[in-house]
């Protein structure tokens, strides 16, 4: 999971989560450059079903 433009610190805190959209079903990547782009894409996806844009 990614928190999107989340600049706080989080670490061992508790948080709730509601999911509000699946994405894809878990998949493996034969490299590390597939990952990023399909994490990117991923991304893309996410904001669009937010109305998010991406950061400066």
């Amino acid at each position: 999971m990614h928190l999107l433009d989340v600049a706080m610190d989080l670490y061992g805190r508790h948080i709730q989560v509601v999911l509000r959209k699946k994405i894809r079903n878990e998949q493996r990547f034969a490299s590390l450059d597939e990952l990023k782009a399909q994490i990117a894409r991923d991304e893309l996806t996410a904001r669009e079903f937010f109305g998010l844009t991406k950061p400066a």
